[in-house]
């Protein structure tokens, strides 16, 4: 393929407009026949001036996952991404010990489908307005403030800017961290817009004042509900998590280290003993 390649992910959205009609209404088992994903990839081919035909584009669109190809009896139905995800999602059933999963209850009671342009929070706090606005409420230690630094550095110098919600969700972690009360806390916000660090940064702030050079203990543990959701989050983590190596190397004598566990979830202790001994 010459410039097929080229075909951004948003791109697709004449047929993501086209699904949009019928998730609205609950309709998840729709789908474009060849003669309509053949003509929308003639579209987009004139839109993007794209040196190429119709089937090159449709494959890549399907190697690349962003078209999904079924058949239903005799005919070929395709589904864009985001339709199938829908229709997975919806019709994704609970799992429970000695129960078939046809008979199982959907995991999802009921959704509303809301298709709009993502919108993103403005990353306007730097640094040390952060530590200017947490030390109205919250007695940081000199290690947390360093360690706090650290962590909003974007590379080596450039500092991170962060959004009012990151700010609100570190302040509310801090401060229950330093009174010791408990609390459920939850933090809602778009896709790609820095929950994650929104967590990891106060948490990790807390944790650098408990490293010391010959207590090894566990201190804080994070649960996911998907193995690939981990995988990424961990990488994610590791790299925040040594962005406070020379602090703690120059107050503890050692880094903070972290682990994990990829994997089923076990269904008791017995079990748990005979996955850590495979």
């Amino acid at each position: 393929m010459r410039r097929a390649r080229r075909a951004r992910p948003g791109a697709f959205g004449a047929a993501r407009r086209e699904e949009a009609k019928l998730l609205t209404w609950g309709v998840v088992d729709g789908g474009f026949t060849a003669e309509e994903v053949t003509g929308l990839t003639r579209e987009l081919i004139d839109l993007q001036g794209m040196e190429c035909d119709e089937g090159e584009l449709l494959q890549e669109l399907i190697d690349r996952r962003l078209l999904f190809a079924f058949r239903d009896g005799f005919t070929d139905v395709f589904r864009t991404r985001m339709g199938e995800s829908v229709r997975l999602f919806s019709r994704l059933r609970q799992l429970f010990p000695n129960r078939q999963w046809q008979f199982a209850p959907t995991l999802v009671a009921d959704y509303r489908f809301d298709r709009r342009p993502r919108r993103y929070p403005r990353w306007v706090l730097d640094p040390p307005k952060v530590l200017e606005r947490l030390g109205f409420e919250i007695r940081l230690s000199p290690l947390q403030q360093q360690a706090l630094m650290a962590l909003l550095r974007d590379g080596e110098a450039a500092p991170l800017h962060i959004a009012e919600f990151q700010f609100q969700a570190a302040r509310r972690l801090l401060l229950d961290l330093d009174r010791r009360s408990s609390r459920g806390i939850i933090i809602g916000a778009g896709t790609g817009t820095g929950k994650t660090l929104a967590f990891y940064v106060p948490a990790l702030t807390h944790l650098a004042s408990l490293v010391e050079q010959t207590s090894h203990w566990t201190k804080a543990i994070a649960i996911y509900p998907r193995n690939e959701l981990l995988k990424d989050q961990f990488s994610e983590t590791y790299a925040e998590a040594r962005r406070l190596d020379d602090t703690l190397l120059r107050h503890a004598g050692r880094k903070l280290t972290i682990g994990t566990f990829f994997g089923p979830t076990p269904l008791n202790a017995a079990a748990l003993r005979t996955m850590t001994r495979q």
